[in-house]
């Protein structure tokens, strides 16, 4: 009966072990997968402001850039007037002038 047990007992550590392996595979690719769907957009910082930056892509259209609560990209005191990077956003742009977007990444290039 002891050894009955014992089996169980292993064989839920197991199930358990492949449940968490399933979770964090699934996890990686759901990551990968909603990188993929977000907007970028390339070019130049024109200015840093306070909270945000001026920003001018390779088409010559003027942003704000703000920086998402969730921001995960390159430190701001590294971020530097003339500095080429890529910025990723949810998609959303607000038509003002000039644009404005939300920024949940920005990477030099």
């Amino acid at each position: 009966m002891q050894n009955k047990k014992k089996k169980l007992f292993i064989l839920f550590i197991v199930i358990g072990l492949l449940l968490v392996c399933l979770f964090l595979v699934l996890f990686m690719q759901f990551e990968k997968n909603t990188k993929q769907t977000e907007s970028s957009i390339v070019g130049t910082i024109v200015e840093i402001l306070e909270n945000s930056i001026l920003f001018q892509d390779e088409a010559g259209g003027e942003y704000i850039v703000y920086f998402d609560s969730d921001y995960r990209g390159q430190a701001m005191e590294t971020l530097a007037a003339g500095t080429e990077v890529k910025i990723w956003f949810s998609g959303q742009i607000a038509e003002s002038y000039p644009m404005q977007i939300v920024a949940y990444e920005i990477e030099k290039k």
